[in-house]
């Protein structure tokens, strides 16, 4: 994980493609009773732990995506820049483009969005070993569609415009044992 200032952040925005920032506040105390508690552990507490484990499967992935930390006490500039008023704050800038992270904070699930942000709209399986493949690596969290004899051209409109509600894929090579 890379902690950002106001020196290098725009910098950064600018060279990696998918960044992953958390804006958060050091001097935050959450009651572990309080509405943005997970367990008796604050969220901020929470949330910091759940993208320690979520970075290394990140940013090892073939299109990575780097994990990255702002203090707002100390850049209060770059939160108010777009618009973070609570803690932690989470958002995705995808190309450039940032938007707020709204989904699930456990590692497991946050790993599996992102994953799937930076997967092709549509994916062209050749074998039965890459079906398999594909099938678990999608997840249970999203539905799969499979076009079997069904060409890439055929659903590449709909993979493009549901790429972040649903896996797409293809594949003309396959046995009777699929």
């Amino acid at each position: 994980m890379v902690e950002l200032d106001e020196s290098n952040f725009d910098a950064v925005v600018r060279v990696v493609d998918y960044l992953f920032f958390d804006f958060y506040a050091s001097g935050v105390v959450t009651a572990s009773s309080s509405p943005r508690s997970h367990r008796g552990v604050s969220m901020i507490s929470f949330c910091a732990v759940m993208l320690d484990e979520a970075a290394p499967v990140l940013t090892g992935l073939s299109t990575p995506i780097i994990i990255a930390k702002v203090n707002d006490d100390k850049y209060r500039k770059l939160g108010s820049k777009y618009g973070v008023d609570g803690f932690p704050t989470l958002m995705l800038f995808d190309h450039g483009v940032p938007s707020e992270y709204m989904d699930s904070r456990k590692a497991d699930l946050l790993i599996e969005y992102l994953k799937k942000l930076v997967a092709p709209d549509v994916s062209v399986l050749k074998s039965d070993s890459w079906i398999k493949s594909f099938v678990e690596a999608a997840g249970i969290n999203f539905p799969l569609f499979i076009g079997f004899g069904v060409d890439e051209s055929s659903i590449a409109e709909y993979g493009a415009k549901y790429k972040k509600k649903a896996w797409f894929s293809t594949t003309k090579d396959f046995s009777e044992d699929i």
